[in-house]
């Protein structure tokens, strides 16, 4: 099981593993006029960062977009008593 962090004024999730600390960030591109996600995939035996990014315009971008949400919704609390 994954545990995500949801940081709502960046619009960033993030997980930190045993190896590695894995963040994804949405932005809107004004110029572009597109949704993006930078994502940050940090090893923490060699202490190197990797960087990648999509777009709504790429193949790759409803994957991410999935991850996201799902990293999103992982930190959600509901009161249920009504």
């Amino acid at each position: 099981m994954i545990t995500w962090n949801y940081d709502d004024e960046n619009s960033t999730v993030t997980t930190d593993q045993l190896r590695f600390i894995f963040s994804i960030n949405y932005r809107f591109d004004e110029v572009e006029e597109v949704g993006c996600f930078n994502i940050k995939h940090v090893d923490k035996s060699s202490r190197k960062a990797h960087f990648f990014s999509t777009a709504q315009f790429h193949g790759d971008y409803e994957l991410v977009r999935t991850l996201f949400d799902s990293g999103q919704s992982s930190n959600l609390e509901l009161d249920l008593d009504f």
